[in-house]
């Protein structure tokens, strides 16, 4: 791919020289080379008269900033310790003026994933997990991670279930997530009824994974799934959810994970074609 035209496949991630950018990145490297795809870490330049204030609706516009260095020196190095610890992984490094949302939204077209860490520099600081990230998660056209809690690569893909169709989407990415990492799923059921009907089809398709099926007595689902990622590799989560918050995009669940899960949430949007 020619830097900056967005079109290549693989996995992009958001990158602004915070502490939660190495977690991100090496989060975002370790799925790259899973999936056998390219990396692309992405530092978006955000002029200083868009950052205040926050939450501009629906994302900031897009401007280039004249005065910032083209290839800041953190960015430089978080890619040479890809490239040192992860020598066959194709690492790109881009520089794109606009609004960080915006730019990565646009970027989540044509990728296989998009990861961003929880917080971020500026003016969003105020939020816990931070606009972009939350924006992110909204709006990908790609299955998204927001990056937060400790590394647990060892651990458990979790995903929640019930009978609901909108949670077919979670459940298939959470399987595939455990194919590629070989790791154990952990499917937590909040509600009624047999806990492994749900999982009946994903475990002839994926059998070589092994489930854990653990009901769960919390009616919130929430709250069960923030309980279950303590020591998780992730969570995986739809993009929709119900319940008061309904008209939320990302969903109640979601958000919550976002905000509140000890491990990296993957949100499961469809991939864009």
């Amino acid at each position: 791919m020619a830097e900056g035209d967005g079109v290549a496949r693989g996995v992009v991630v958001g990158i602004d020289g915070s502490t939660g950018s190495r977690g991100a990145v090496e989060f975002a490297a370790d799925e790259a080379v899973a999936r056998r795809v390219p990396l692309h870490l992405l530092c978006v330049t955000l002029p200083a008269l868009m950052l205040s204030p926050p939450l501009l609706a629906p994302f900031p516009t897009s401007a280039p900033d004249p005065g910032v260095d083209p290839v800041p020196g953190f960015l430089e190095e978080l890619a040479e310790q890809v490239r040192r610890t992860r020598p066959g992984l194709e690492t790109i490094q881009e520089v794109v003026p606009g609004g960080p949302s915006a730019v990565l939204v646009e970027r989540s077209r044509a990728a296989d994933l998009v990861v961003v860490g929880a917080r971020g520099h500026g003016g969003f600081l105020e939020l816990l997990a931070g606009s972009v990230a939350t924006q992110v998660a909204t709006h990908a056209h790609c299955p998204a991670v927001v990056v937060r809690g400790g590394a647990r690569p060892e651990g458990p893909v979790v995903v929640g279930v019930d009978d609901a169709p909108e949670t077919d989407v979670a459940v298939d990415l959470a399987f595939y997530e455990a194919v590629l990492h070989g790791r154990q799923l952990r499917a937590v059921h909040v509600g009624h009824g047999d806990p492994d009907a749900p999982l009946t089809r994903w475990r002839s398709r994926y059998p070589d994974v092994a489930v854990e099926t653990v009901l769960s007595r919390d009616r919130d689902v929430a709250a069960a799934l923030v309980a279950a990622s303590e020591d998780a590799r992730m969570v995986v989560v739809g993009s929709r959810g119900r319940g008061g918050l309904r008209s939320l995009l990302l969903g109640s669940v979601g958000y919550a994970l976002a905000h509140h899960a000890h491990c990296p949430v993957l949100i499961a949007h469809p991939t864009s074609s």
